[in-house]
């Protein structure tokens, strides 16, 4: 099978497998055949051919329900997926090891969130709209508070600020 577009070793039409792909992918976990369309299913693990990998269930090919995605460059997120997109509750940790957690709509930041900021002990608790902070938003560093006003992303105003003892 050199010449096919997948290589795969597998007992039967409804059991665990490994797929090896000609781009280098590979998937291992619950594979399902049927009609002679093989697809990955509930739980496997997807070993991308660039360093990433993504350890959760699968419905339909695509990433559903919980799993935790491990980028190349080191970032990580963990949380829900749907129709292969980053849906629902989520823990996004970025490289420097500042993290979001918070909700996610089609890949994007959507609703409530708070960034925790490791490079300056800061954090930020506000709302996302596809992916782009809307509204009225709280920052907070070590004793002091600042009420701030965000429209699509870009800050429009100071509200109020104040230490806090």
């Amino acid at each position: 099978m050199k010449n096919s577009i997948l290589e795969f070793d597998i007992d039967s039409l409804n059991e665990l497998g490994i797929i090896t792909y000609i781009s280098g992918d590979k998937f291992e976990g619950q594979i399902k055949i049927n009609n002679a369309i093989i697809s990955r299913e509930n739980f496997g693990i997807y070993s991308f051919s660039n360093g990433s990998e993504y350890k959760g269930t699968f419905v339909n090919n695509l990433f559903e329900g919980f799993g935790v995605f491990h980028y190349r460059n080191g970032e990580i997120y963990e949380g829900n997926f749907k129709n292969g997109l980053k849906h629902g509750f989520g823990r996004y940790i970025y490289s420097n090891n500042s993290e979001f957690l918070g909700y996610f709509e089609e890949d994007l930041q959507n609703g409530i969130g708070l960034i925790k900021n490791s490079l300056n002990s800061s954090n930020f608790f506000g709302k996302w709209s596809k992916g782009l902070k809307e509204g009225k938003c709280i920052y907070y560093k070590e004793k002091a508070v600042f009420v701030l006003i965000y429209s699509k992303n870009q800050l429009k105003s100071i509200e109020e600020s104040r230490k806090t003892f």
